[in-house]
């Protein structure tokens, strides 16, 4: 779970279907992968067994495979292992057959003694289960293998952990509980291979540098240093004619202006531009400049029910109240950003500008969402996507922003409360102003609530607490400390974000129970009802019946009021050189930073060739 920043501002202002010429003349390298890292947000750690940062993995994700991947489309296959495994009846044990003849190879290409065998797997578990290593992985593992937690804690030996090197290419896991989507979560580092005789050697040097790592991905690592990345294809690579590019580097960038200034020069094979630039350099490069998913969090507004504000407390413990807030919360406002033409109304902005904003409205829209889990998460056996199962199918695809019903809760919350909360309510919410957008955005949302609100003011009040995590502006004044703020419980609603860690809703879902993580953490929310439906629903091992059970779960949070979903990753611009409908496609793991099977072009893709290339996949998908 991260501290989560309110949303990066979109602009609404850029045509999604611009055509025309190239406005961008460089010539880019189609055999070499040139990515790039910011200042602020650099790779700091080599360590797959550990780190479960997105920045770190768009390396790791090309050095070193797990049993599992994701293609194009987001379908399951066997990477390391030859298929996607076999479970028994109840799904609490699972076996994998591993690949013949996979090698580790070191830094400089060469293939060493090693064969990857079933051995190295159980050797990586090992190694996040020992507590000294601090494994970001060791929790999800402690759940689902059987004895792993009372290793972990001590209490029992190794030969009871439910993983065995059945012989040297078939490895066996066994689990907690029935689980028919247990490898969804091979896809994550915390169950990838170290292997043993290396380790041995290296001991606590591993991944430490490139010489003291194997690697058995689409490319080894040869250089490594604050600056600059470099990474060779590994020619032993068991699908290496899958792999394009001979090589790639990752660069430190000071921020985005300096990334799209190298992309513009060819020194870059893609660039994400900051709001303000994109903005700036609208008319000069608007052939090329598109909308793009950059993280891939669920992002929604929570509250805080153990507030130190009594009067607040009282409040949100009301149903109407928590309905008027979700009612009343317009999404687009998050999303909107005013510049010099879009300021101006509509009758004096030209039929064209006008359009314009409509249709990348239209495009921001794919990111919008009003339900925890993303579309396109998972389907039931005939196909159907889960949100759009019993009652959560009234969520899917909507925005809840209804000013009538905002209205309607607001003064039944008044009348239910009246002479036992003072009103109006004042909501604390904390925000980070490293980002000015961030900033900009909650203000717009707080001018929403006070637009939609017929009473607003004598309804609710809004306090700010600002906080810095990177050097604050010295023109801020009356910054708050983070930590003590949420310590104290000083704050009354907040926004988080959720990353997903396997392939079922419980990975969003149960974080709501009272022993969840985002609700110990951000919520304090007792609900023995929800506690129960989700229980129930996550024993349930049929795949249609566990999901239909879910989506009911799910459905409930969001009647119940209890949280405001409002997306699924942030968008930013990007210009680019690749083809982004080649990448491998999913929600978790190392595996969908993979280079394999991407497609490089030679010059500056356009957003027409863009808007081709998806027009292509989506057809092929559809017709699996």
């Amino acid at each position: 779970m991260k501290k989560m920043k309110w949303l990066v501002a979109i602009c609404l202002f850029l045509s999604a279907c611009s055509s025309g010429g190239r406005q961008i003349t460089a010539t880019y390298d189609t055999s070499t992968f040139k990515d790039y890292m910011l200042e602020s947000d650099p790779i700091d750690s080599l360590n797959y067994l550990v780190t479960s940062d997105d920045t770190d993995f768009h390396l790791l994700g090309n050095i070193v495979d797990g049993l599992v991947e994701e293609d194009r489309y987001g379908n399951l296959s066997g990477a390391l292992a030859t298929d996607t495994g076999r479970p028994n009846e109840d799904a609490t044990v699972w076996e994998f057959t591993l690949r013949d003849q996979v090698y580790w190879v070191n830094s400089q290409g060469e293939t060493t003694e090693y064969l990857v065998t079933a051995d190295d797997f159980v050797r990586g578990l090992q190694y996040v289960l020992t507590p000294a290593n601090q494994s970001s992985y060791a929790s999800q593992v402690r759940d689902i293998i059987a004895g792993a937690d009372a290793y972990y804690t001590g209490q029992g030996e190794w030969a009871d952990v439910g993983i065995t090197a059945v012989d040297s290419r078939t490895l066996r896991f066994t689990l907690t509980r029935s689980c028919s989507y247990f490898n969804s979560y091979l896809l994550n580092g915390g169950f990838y291979p170290l292997c043993g005789a290396f380790y041995d050697i290296v001991g606590a040097n591993f991944a430490t540098r490139p010489e003291n790592m194997l690697y058995n991905g689409c490319y080894y690592l040869s250089e490594y240093s604050t600056n600059e990345i470099h990474y060779v294809k590994n020619s032993a690579y068991w699908q290496a004619d899958q792999v394009n590019f001979d090589e790639g580097t990752i660069v430190m960038m000071e921020n985005e202006e300096a990334a799209f200034e190298a992309f513009r020069e060819g020194d870059l094979s893609y660039a994400y531009l900051s709001t303000n630039e994109a903005i700036s350099e609208r008319s000069s490069y608007d052939h090329h400049m598109y909308l793009d998913t950059k993280t891939y969090d669920s992002q929604m507004i929570t509250y805080n029910f153990a507030s130190n504000d009594a009067n607040f407390a009282l409040a949100i413990q009301n149903d109407a109240f928590r309905l008027a807030l979700q009612s009343a919360f317009d999404i687009y406002s998050v999303f909107e950003l005013e510049s010099t033409d879009s300021a101006a109304s509509n009758e004096e902005r030209s039929d064209e500008q006008v359009t314009e904003d409509a249709l990348t409205k239209n495009q921001t829209t794919e990111s919008y969402q009003s339900t925890i889990t993303p579309t396109g998460f998972v389907s039931t056996t005939n196909n159907l996507d889960y949100v759009t199962l019993g009652s959560l199918a009234n969520y899917s695809g909507i925005s809840l922003y209804d000013v009538s019903k905002a209205n309607a809760y607001m003064e039944q919350a008044m009348q239910e409360l009246s002479g036992t909360v003072s009103f109006p309510v004042n909501i604390r919410i904390p925000i980070c102003v490293d980002d000015s957008s961030d900033l900009a955005a909650l203000q717009r949302v707080i001018s929403k609530y006070s637009e939609t609100f017929e009473q607003a003011d004598q309804f609710i009040t809004f306090e700010v607490l600002m906080y810095a995590q990177n050097e604050a502006d010295s023109s801020i004044e009356n910054l708050v400390d983070y930590d003590s703020v949420m310590n104290s419980n000083g704050y009354d609603m907040t926004v988080v974000s959720k990353h997903a860690e396997y392939g079922d809703p419980s990975t969003y879902l149960g974080e709501f129970v009272s022993t969840g993580h985002l609700n110990a953490t951000y919520m304090h929310l007792e609900d023995p009802i929800y506690d129960s439906l989700f229980t129930q629903s996550h024993a349930i091992v049929d795949l249609d019946s566990r999901l239909n059970a879910l989506a009911e779960c799910e459905a409930y949070l969001i009647e119940k009021g209890y949280v405001i979903p409002f997306g699924y990753g942030t968008l930013s611009y990007k210009v680019s050189s690749i083809n982004d409908y080649s990448y491998a496609r999913g929600f978790s793991g190392l595996a969908h930073f993979k280079l394999k099977g991407i497609t490089a072009l030679s010059n500056c893709l356009t957003v027409e060739e863009k808007n081709e290339f998806q027009t292509t996949y989506e057809t092929n998908k559809n017709s699996q």
